[in-house]
């Protein structure tokens, strides 16, 4: 029952990672159909502040591989976004961008190995998935 329990990969002991905040009480698993034809399930585990931005912790699966997705917002490439819009995102902005990051991971992802680094969004993308949301 409890078998992807013992068989999730652990981060290595040496780096400390700083604890999780905001994680849901009842986190929900959602499915994202990616383009490249693949199918996944996600859930926010929920994000750590870091010395250079915010990370954002999701626990993805595609069949039966299971693995972790960072999605890094960080305060160089926001303050960048930021020039452009002329205004602050909010924090509620932040965590779209990070979703909408993690879609475009998975859309251009051949393999679940493809997810070992941070995703990490530039200003000009970030200002691409603003718009598309609608905040502009």
């Amino acid at each position: 029952m409890f078998k992807w329990l013992r068989n999730r990969k652990k981060p290595p002991p040496d780096i400390p990672h700083p604890a999780l905040k905001g994680s849901p009480t009842h986190p929900r698993a959602k499915t994202y159909s990616a383009t490249n034809g693949y199918v996944y399930q996600y859930v926010y585990s929920g994000y750590r502040t870091l010395a250079d931005g915010d990370e954002y912790v999701f626990q993805a699966s595609r069949g039966r591989d299971r693995f972790p997705v960072r999605v890094r917002v960080t305060h160089q490439e926001l303050g960048g976004c930021e020039v452009r819009i002329g205004r602050k995102v909010l924090n509620q902005e932040r965590y779209a961008l990070a979703k909408m990051a993690l879609f475009s991971a998975f859309d251009s992802a051949d393999s679940a190995g493809g997810f070992d680094r941070p995703v990490a969004p530039d200003a000009a993308t970030m200002t691409e998935y603003l718009q598309t949301l609608g905040r502009l």
